[in-house]
């Protein structure tokens, strides 16, 4: 029998475009609220301000990139939107050298790279370049 369009060869649900983009925008501002509190933090102090800010951008900057690679495979924003990120062979989580393979393509293409998405594997082009795809933890209890 067939196996339908959404499915990988895993058999993991593919998260739909819908939930990735609404997890990415919630990561997006997660990296927004670190730059603004350190930009508040610095003005407070103008001895220590520029350390302060500037750890705040770097923040912001190594989430983006590495966030998918926290447990699970899951930024906050896609343990928020109930999906996580894993390797395309082996299942296994992203890896924090993953989600930078897969991240620093979106930093550097932006919309280009999301319009991949809809692709038969729902991969973007840092998706292909690390090997990940994105999936649904909602109907498979046996991702990690």
């Amino acid at each position: 029998m067939p196996r339908p369009k959404n499915m990988t060869m895993l058999n993991h649900d593919l998260a739909a475009p819908r939930d990735r983009l609404i997890a990415q925008l919630l990561d997006s501002l997660v990296a927004i609220v670190m730059i603004i509190v350190s930009a508040l933090l610095s003005s407070l102090s103008t001895k220590i301000g520029v350390i302060v800010a500037t750890f705040g951008v770097w923040a912001a900057i190594f989430y983006i990139l590495f966030a998918d690679g926290l447990k699970g495979g899951q930024s906050y924003g896609k343990r928020i939107m109930g999906v996580c990120v894993i390797d395309a062979t082996s299942g296994r989580p992203c890896t924090f050298i993953k989600s930078l393979l897969r991240n620093v393509s979106l930093a550097f293409l932006g919309l280009i790279d999301w319009v991949f998405i809809f692709s038969a594997k729902r991969q973007r082009l840092g998706d292909m370049l690390a090997n990940t795809i994105v999936v649904s933890k909602k109907s498979r209890s046996n991702i990690y």
